[in-house]
């Protein structure tokens, strides 16, 4: 329950071989977890990072050089969200190091959890490739991410393939109109009005992925209806129109929720599919 919880209060922005540095959702305190999830150490940044990098400039813990993939969750959630989609492409893509960006979504605006990534990321400089895989919200911070890359504010490691998972790439219908609704704006944080009520100036700050990348969609059939708010074939959050982008290479529509596409086996075999071949396998 306590590591649940945690997904809502402590951000990584360091990582290697297991090791974590986090901060707080306030940015005032930081913390090393140990591979096992222990605490070893907390305070603040220059008492947290000389035992970090101490730990991690051991020579047993070199940077991975070949293929590394990076899970992003979405809003209001936690890294346990993609466990299975962790679990799944660490089983199924041979060779692979698969990790997952955790970050304090409700806590701070896009912009703070894409530099928390950028860091974080330090530790795949030398792979040959780094895939993404990303759900809702992730996208939007990596592609402030790629924003910031494109501005010559940043260097990211080199990249291989992104596949988006319901991601809200034209903003979401639900934050525009819900955003009078003081308790969920308060619950979801500044990133839900940057969703809504922000979208036309926030989305100036967004590029598209400088490499291959595929949008898997909801869409779930005789219940669209369930949400009065969205138009046409929906994940109850976001709708397959709110997904799109010109450049993708390739698109899958799935009979899966919002959430539920991150639990569905297909799902994690079309992620495969794409990481791999740059396609979604037709057999869906």
């Amino acid at each position: 329950m306590a590591w649940i919880l945690g997904a809502y209060l402590w951000s990584d922005c360091g990582y290697r071989a297991g090791y974590r540095m986090q901060v707080s959702a306030r940015r005032k305190t930081y913390r090393l977890i140990s591979p096992s999830g222990r605490v070893l150490v907390r305070g603040s940044r220059d008492e947290v990072i000389q035992p970090f990098e101490s730990i991690t400039s051991n020579g047993s813990l070199a940077s991975p050089t070949g293929t590394v993939i990076v899970l992003l969750h979405g809003l209001a959630v936690g890294a346990w969200s993609v466990g299975t989609l962790h679990r799944f492409l660490r089983q199924n893509y041979p060779g692979a190091d698969v990790v997952s960006f955790q970050y304090a979504s409700t806590a701070a605006p896009v912009q703070t959890h894409a530099r928390d990534l950028i860091d974080f990321l330090d530790f795949a400089k030398s792979a040959e490739r780094v895939h993404f895989v990303a759900h809702s919200l992730g996208n939007i911070v990596l592609r402030h991410a790629y924003f910031l890359s494109t501005q010559n504010q940043c260097s990211l490691p080199s990249l291989g393939r992104h596949v988006m998972l319901g991601p809200p790439n034209h903003g979401a219908t639900h934050a525009r109109i819900l955003n009078w609704l003081v308790p969920l704006r308060l619950a979801n944080g500044p990133v839900f009005r940057q969703l809504g009520k922000d979208w036309p100036e926030f989305e100036k700050v967004l590029a598209l992925p400088p490499c291959e990348y595929g949008i898997i969609a909801g869409d779930i059939g005789i219940f669209n209806r369930v949400s009065c708010l969205l138009s046409g074939p929906n994940d109850l959050i976001v709708t397959v129109e709110e997904t799109r982008l010109p450049t993708a290479k390739d698109i899958l529509i799935v009979p899966r929720s919002h959430l539920g596409m991150l639990f569905s086996r297909s799902v994690c075999e079309a992620c495969l599919s794409f990481l791999q071949s740059g396609r979604f396998h037709a057999g869906y």
